[in-house]
């Protein structure tokens, strides 16, 4: 039993040889007619570029850690660069993005991202501009602050000068009293301790004043810093295209149109052998 499948299978096997070479010359031709198809058809088709570009969402501050905040997520950019339709875009980690086109003219091609950039910049102008206002008016306010807060030191800083001088004199006149003149001598004593804590009193608040001044400039560096974060989409690597055509696989093709044409014609081959028989055999 075992022999005679065998037998059977080697029957069959002969049979579909025979079948191929049979038919030989209509698979030789129609795998030719498919490979030179594909072929051809690689060749006529127009050459196709991949121009490419990298963007990084705009930036609002940096964190405690040195790290920019960004205010929107390349994923969110992503969803805008594809609603154009003839980019794609694809987040490379969590803030920057690849844009791809396929072009035929490798020129265009660089000068349509190069728009694609423009109008997303343009879409972020309003949102960077009114951020950077407050900032402006913020950092208008402290200076405003601070050229009153100049002004009262500078008052101070009289104030003190001339009582200073003051108490010297008055000192001074105190020195030439007889010391049996107590009135006078009295007199002369509580007009220095009064000036003494005029003087304690004007030194504390010019202290006060010389504090506010540091932090006011503090406070106005730190905004005009925090102001410099506020950037736009900023473009990491400029446009660029591949040196060869990535469109159309030419080699691709025409190992595909010959697999294709190949076992077509043998599946051919078949069908008309089989036609054959029953004909033959009706």
């Amino acid at each position: 039993m075992v022999e005679m499948m065998e037998r059977d299978d080697e029957i069959d096997l002969l049979d579909c040889l025979r079948v191929v070479r049979r038919w030989g010359w209509l698979i030789i031709i129609v795998t030719l007619i498919s490979t030179i198809t594909a072929g051809v058809y690689s060749f006529l088709m127009p050459e196709i570029y991949k121009c490419s570009m990298m963007l990084e969402p705009g930036t609002i501050n940096i964190d405690e850690d040195g790290r920019p905040i960004y205010f929107d997520s390349a994923s969110d950019i992503k969803v805008k660069v594809d609603s154009h339709g003839v980019f794609k875009a694809s987040v490379r980690n969590s803030n920057t993005l690849d844009v791809e086109l396929e072009t035929e003219n490798i020129d265009k091609g660089k000068e349509a991202l190069l728009s694609l950039l423009e109008a997303l910049t343009k879409e972020y102008n309003h949102y960077i501009r009114l951020r950077k206002i407050r900032f402006d008016q913020e950092i208008g306010l402290s200076k405003q602050r601070l050229m009153i807060s100049a002004g009262e030191k500078h008052y101070l800083e009289g104030e003190l000068k001339s009582m200073k001088a003051n108490t010297g004199i008055i000192k001074e006149r105190a020195g030439l009293i007889d010391d049996a003149d107590k009135l006078t001598i009295l007199i002369y004593t509580n007009v220095i301790q009064q000036d003494m804590v005029h003087y304690s009193d004007l030194n504390r608040r010019l202290k006060v004043v010389m504090t506010g001044i540091e932090e006011l400039r503090s406070r106005i560096e730190t905004l005009r810093i925090e102001r410099g974060y506020i950037t736009n989409i900023r473009l990491v690597k400029a446009p660029r295209c591949s040196l060869y055509p990535v469109k159309p696989k030419k080699r691709l093709n025409i190992m595909l149109g010959f697999v294709v044409g190949l076992f077509a014609s043998i599946f051919l081959a078949f069908i008309i052998e089989y036609f054959q028989r029953m004909k033959a055999n009706a």
